[in-house]
């Protein structure tokens, strides 16, 4: 892709973002001269952007809720005492130290990665009971975790690790 391609499709996007969501594809199809192919790429950026009950708050969002936090501002908001997860360590490498998030299918929980002698923190998601019994929520996560996998640029998450947990939850 040429570099002003680039520009001008990131131009209309962002240009489409404070549009209400039903009326950004006519906008961006009119923006684009009705280019079919450019007006796909564009709506479908568009469309992955829009939030989803999978994982309410955006990673983005998240790392920056990370990065922001002391251990001790907000920590009695985000973290739950009777959490299982909290204080626990996971596979003998991950000591879960605060819930960071928590969507309508998953937790997201901020650990920090023992195997290594400088502090890592990592973030860890699980799933909720009522996801693990919607196939259609597993085949997400799984497709979630193997898209990630693929990608390698420093300012998208990847993933270092996935697995299972004592009791067989993704």
């Amino acid at each position: 892709m040429e570099p002003h391609s680039w520009d001008r499709i990131q131009e209309i996007y962002y240009s489409a973002l404070p549009i209400p969501p039903d009326q950004r594809c006519d906008f961006v199809a009119r923006e684009c001269n009705f280019d079919p192919v450019l007006t796909k790429q564009i709506c479908s950026l568009l469309k992955a952007d829009a939030p989803s009950e999978f994982l309410e708050a955006p990673i983005f969002s998240l790392g920056l809720r990370i990065l922001e936090l002391d251990d001790s501002a907000e920590l009695s908001e985000i973290s739950d005492p009777i959490d299982e997860f909290i204080g626990s360590t996971i596979d003998g490498r991950y000591l879960v130290e605060r819930r960071l998030a928590e969507g309508g299918m998953g937790r997201v929980y901020v650990a920090r990665y023992l195997k290594v002698h400088h502090e890592l923190r990592v973030v860890v998601k699980v799933l909720l009971d009522k996801a693990l019994r919607n196939e259609r929520v597993m085949q997400k996560f799984d497709h979630e975790r193997e898209a990630l996998a693929l990608v390698n640029h420093p300012g998208v998450v990847h993933i270092i690790d996935a697995g299972k947990l004592a009791d067989n939850k993704p």
